[in-house]
């Protein structure tokens, strides 16, 4: 892999390893296969896939230099990003992966070999074409040296012109710090070592081999050793004025993701205001995600009993304090987070009579009895606001219906006493009497 000169250190906020690691992954993916790119075998699962982009998504994921200064390098780490999202959407997905692995085979490309084996090395040519001595093997890959070298020049391949040593091949080097894929660094590491430097004949005085010839010779061979399989490089075409529908996918992808994982981290860290907006944000540019509805629809819930929870903790703090206009209040805050459950807003009518809110008890305590008219608290709260606001049929009306569901209750004999006999503008249902 060539190094990718860095720019000027002034004013980049980043570290000669986070440099080195970028400059390495922004040229990989200009050729790597999606398999190669994330450093996995061609037959990883889903899950290993998954790993392996979350993995590299921690060091390469735009947020991770968020408020910092990082010039040119911004672009490169959004690139990487967006490539890897890429490789881990195609991989991820079962038939976008068949797509892709029947496009790789008819392009006759190959992906690195899996990191527990070793990748195949070319076999060297048959013993009646080199003569080396017993102890010296010379290197598959020194036959494109013969293949590269100008007409008449010597060759190792030819006993008669080969010269006294070859030049040392080169083996692919990774610069410190760089994250290797593994199926690219076990075809380094699990290569089998030879000699580089064979004992051949003396040459003929043909003429001596082109320096620039056998440079390119060996680093044609230190490809083919360092990533067995991958397409060859071709000349990059200048990027067109405006991004393709595959880039603009792409980077909606990268969005979206980055979205998600931000909702997460707020998610965990008990920030669901946070979390909601962030996935809804991924909702508009996701159309119609029913992964991301469900957790919008998860927080939205948890968020609900939440404030409910709230309101019930402050109800009780203000009737400890006898603050009893707020503890009302904050009852009747946690029935509307909860409409279900109609003992949040008894409490409420309960402490509005007490504070002798007659109108509004009643309504509360009317509201209770639609929703459960057999709560026989309710009828009692509702008995004792019509007697103390005067009403008296109504009051007697709301009496009978207590006794009816509880004729043992201990607030009857209270209420009757309370009320007193039936007057004649009762008995003949006059309205209007009190």
């Amino acid at each position: 892999m060539t190094d990718v000169k860095q720019p000027s250190a002034d004013g980049i906020d980043l570290s000669d390893e986070d440099r080195t690691a970028i400059d390495h992954f922004h040229a990989l993916r200009q050729d790597a296969t999606h398999y190669e790119l994330l450093g996995v075998a061609v037959d990883a699962d889903r899950k290993t896939v998954r790993d392996a982009y979350f993995a590299l998504s921690k060091r390469f994921h735009p947020d991770v230099y968020f408020k910092r200064e990082i010039g040119p390098y911004r672009e490169r780490v959004e690139g990487i990003f967006r490539a890897l999202t890429r490789a881990y959407d195609v991989l991820g997905n079962a038939k976008q992966r068949a797509a892709y692995d029947q496009l790789l085979k008819s392009e006759g490309v190959v992906p690195s070999a899996p990191a527990t084996t070793t990748a195949p090395i070319a076999a060297a040519p048959p013993a009646s074409t080199i003569h080396p001595p017993p102890h010296a093997t010379p290197p598959a890959g020194m036959r494109e040296i013969a293949t590269q070298t100008r007409p008449g020049g010597p060759s190792p391949l030819n006993p008669a012109t080969a010269p006294t040593q070859a030049a040392p091949s080169r083996a692919p080097s990774y610069p410190q710090g760089v994250v290797v894929p593994p199926s690219l660094r076990s075809v380094v590491e699990a290569s089998p070592r030879v000699s580089h430097t064979p004992s051949m004949p003396p040459p003929s005085s043909s003429a001596p081999v082109d320096e620039a010839v056998r440079a390119r010779a060996l680093e044609a061979m230190a490809r083919r050793l360092g990533a067995a399989g991958k397409r060859p490089a071709v000349a990059t075409a200048p990027a067109p004025a405006m991004p393709s529908a595959q880039q603009i996918a792409e980077e909606r992808a990268a969005r979206v993701a980055s979205l998600v994982q931000k909702g997460e981290e707020c998610q965990k860290a008990n920030d669901l205001g946070g979390a909601l907006e962030a996935f809804k944000n991924a909702l508009q540019i996701a159309k119609d995600d029913a992964g991301i509805k469900a957790r919008i629809d998860a927080i939205t819930q948890l968020g609900k009993v939440q404030v409910v929870a709230d309101h019930i903790e402050k109800a009780k703090e203000a009737t400890r304090e006898r603050n009893l206009e707020a503890a009302a209040m904050h009852w009747e805050k946690a029935w509307e987070g909860r409409r279900e459950d109609p003992m949040l807003l008894l409490n409420a009518a309960e402490i509005l009579a007490r504070l002798k809110e007659y109108k509004r008890a009643a309504e509360l305590a009317q509201r209770v009895i639609a929703m459960d008219p057999k709560l026989a608290k309710a009828h009692q709260i509702l008995a004792t606001v019509f007697t103390e606001a005067g009403l008296r049929a109504s009051a007697r009306s709301a009496i009978e219906n207590l006794a009816r569901l509880d004729p043992n209750h201990a607030s009857l004999k209270e209420l009757r006493e309370k009320l007193g006999p039936m007057s004649i503008a009762e008995q003949f249902g006059l309205r209007g009497s009190r």
